[in-house]
């Protein structure tokens, strides 16, 4: 419920003008929610600043996640659709960013077929401020609920 009470208050205050708000998250659904301008910050460095959609069109286009059943099929995926631009890959996932992705998931099922490579599963997607995050300094931030989970598992520990 504070959470809540506290975006409330944030775009009130936005809404009102005359005053700037600084907050600090690591929740970038929180930052995409509230910032009128936001910077990322890596090993104390602003790596990227603007507003939430100007840092999400830098990536080029959207978002094409194909998932494969194996590490070998993974990697054989990767070295196949490598020629449709920068393939970045992470727990079994491949992602592709392109302009004009929709039309292109044709020709990458093709090649993957072709390769002995089919996707398990494919989603198109729009940048988030994670992708962004991902691309500036090569490292994904662990979602709201998995910092959750992990601080409970931490507590658990403790106890």
């Amino acid at each position: 419920m504070s959470r809540r009470d506290i975006w409330k208050e944030i775009r009130r205050l936005n809404q009102e003008g005359g005053a700037t708000v600084l907050l600090s998250t690591q929740y970038l659904e929180e930052a995409d929610q509230l910032a009128g301008r936001l910077s990322i910050i890596d090993h104390g460095r602003i790596v990227a600043e603007g507003t939430p959609n100007e840092l999400k069109e830098q990536i080029g286009g959207q978002a094409v996640t194909l998932e494969f059943e194996d590490e070998a099929t993974t990697q054989r995926a990767s070295s196949t659709i490598s020629r449709f631009g920068e393939v970045r890959g992470e727990d079994g996932r491949l992602t592709l960013y392109l302009p004009e992705a929709a039309t292109a998931i044709p020709e990458i099922v093709r090649a993957l077929d072709g390769a002995g490579a089919p996707p398990a599963r494919i989603n198109l997607s729009e940048p988030s401020l994670d992708d962004v995050f991902l691309q500036v300094t090569g490292e994904r931030l662990t979602s709201g609920q998995e910092q959750e989970e992990l601080a409970d598992q931490h507590e658990e520990r403790r106890r």
